[in-house]
């Protein structure tokens, strides 16, 4: 077995230990299996000694989950005999849409624009100018407008950490509304709002490093606190070797989403920020109709936006 593996074992030993309430926030995926395997048998051998968490196993439905991930979610409650608390949506994915916007690129350019759309700022109008005339004009949305000026000093904070991206949007502004509440109202306050009333100590997810993205890199650390509540990572340092190893190890058998329909993750279904959402919304439409149907009614405006920018910034690489 590898240090990592036997090193996470014993970090969720001692994390474990007398923790109290702990939600384990169950979604159906490859880590998420892993997770719920490492921290039953660890909790279950310290439970013998009187010293366990008290668990809460807790899936959260956005409004749009594969059917398959429901059956996973079946499975693991058999195999564990355990039971996982099915939790609607403070808000669902497809209302939160409805209301607020349609996620476009990623979370931190759905906000930047989403700004900017609350003020009507004339995206057309707007280009060639530095952002400190622009802000006179918009006074209310500084960040949002330094962010499309590119002013600053971090690159990743910046509209021109995506090539193209300003150009695009002055030259073909968005005619809906852009947002990524979704992603705040369907899982995070939906989360806070559970964690509260089941006076929870501790919440634990399976983030890995090495899975990459905004959600990996935005933490640098197995553990941290919010406010009163721990946050734990038991598979953060985790290679995905390691993960393969573990899984052989443990014998743990992950949804079709995996296997038989080969998606490569099972985040928000056919969420637009997926690099590879071509590829995602053919399978759903294969595997899934139903749910491809539902995808295309809430997201296809962002589908289609993205792939005019992509064909946009083509063409500037002609320019």
């Amino acid at each position: 077995m590898s240090i990592e593996i036997s090193c996470a074992e014993n970090k969720a030993r001692s994390v474990l230990m007398n923790a109290g309430n702990v939600m384990v926030s169950v979604s159906g995926g490859a880590d998420s299996d892993c997770m719920i395997d490492l921290l039953y048998r660890i909790n279950a051998e310290l439970s013998e000694k009187n010293v366990g968490a008290n668990i809460f196993f807790v899936f959260f439905d956005t409004g749009l989950e594969y059917k398959a991930t429901k059956e996973h979610l079946n499975y693991l409650e058999q195999r564990y005999n355990i039971k996982i608390d099915r939790v609607k949506a403070y808000k669902s994915i497809p209302y939160a849409i409805k209301k607020y916007g349609v996620p476009f690129w990623s979370k931190r350019v759905s906000e930047s624009i989403e700004r900017l759309q609350k003020h009507n700022f004339d995206f057309k109008n707007a280009k060639g100018k530095r952002w400190e005339s622009l802000w006179e004009q918009y006074p209310n949305s500084k960040a949002a407008i330094r962010w499309l000026c590119s002013d600053f000093p971090h690159p990743a904070t910046n509209a021109s950490y995506v090539h193209g991206l300003y150009d695009y949007l002055c030259d073909n502004p968005p005619q809906f509304a852009i947002s990524a509440k979704c992603c705040e109202y369907a899982k995070k306050k939906t989360s806070k709002q559970y964690a509260k009333e089941h006076n929870i100590d501790m919440i634990c997810t399976g983030i890995r490093r090495a899975e990459g993205g905004t959600r990996a890199t935005a933490y640098k650390s197995c553990f941290d606190r919010d406010d009163e509540i721990a946050n734990f990572r038991p598979l953060f340092w985790l290679s995905n070797n390691d993960r393969i190893e573990y899984e052989n190890k443990y014998g743990i058998i992950h949804s079709i989403c995996y296997t038989k329909y080969g998606l490569k993750r099972t985040g928000c279904v056919g969420c637009p920020f997926a690099r590879n959402f071509e590829e995602e919304i053919a399978i759903i439409k294969k595997y899934e109709p139903e749910l491809y149907i539902a995808c295309m009614n809430i997201f296809e405006k962002s589908y289609n936006y993205r792939r005019e920018f992509l064909n946009y910034r083509k063409l500037l690489t002609f320019i």
